[in-house]
């Protein structure tokens, strides 16, 4: 029961960041975003809440397995790096939307990605399952790079 427990605490807590970044990005996609020229593939705006709810809900998970692995080592380090991506993650939705500020949000972007591969390796050593719940992240965080820099190149 006690691992459970661990599973929705990580899963709310990452999805409560998400939330949180949402109360950000939500009011401006109706002004500010919509004028913005979007580059090739830009998905429409109705794609991005479901995908984030479902890669929120895998870190969270990535998370509760690397918690839940029983070993010597310490994951002091694994734990410092989930919660640096999980801060970029949110501070790219406030400089992106809140400041409309693309180009701080690529930047911002582009330390999440190092946040997010490095993560990946470093949990791989706790559990193969934890860096791959973490791939579909990495991947979208990749494609949301491309649209970031596409924004950024058009306007």
């Amino acid at each position: 029961m006690k691992r459970y427990a661990i599973l929705l605490a990580c899963i709310v807590t990452v999805l409560a960041v998400g939330f949180a970044g949402s109360l950000v990005t939500t009011p401006n996609l109706d002004s500010w975003y919509q004028f913005l020229d979007k580059p090739p593939l830009n998905p429409p705006n109705g794609v991005f809440g479901p995908v984030w709810t479902t890669l929120y809900v895998l870190i969270g998970i990535s998370l509760w397995k690397v918690i839940t692995t029983t070993t010597r080592k310490s994951k002091n380090f694994v734990y410092s790096l989930f919660g640096i991506q999980l801060g970029l993650n949110f501070l790219w939705s406030l400089v992106f939307f809140g400041f409309q500020s693309p180009a701080w949000a690529l930047v911002v972007i582009l330390l999440l990605l190092v946040a997010i591969y490095w993560y990946i390796d470093e949990a791989r050593e706790f559990s193969a399952a934890s860096a791959w719940l973490f791939a579909p992240y990495a991947l979208w965080t990749t494609f949301a790079t491309y649209l970031t820099i596409g924004i950024v190149l058009v306007n």
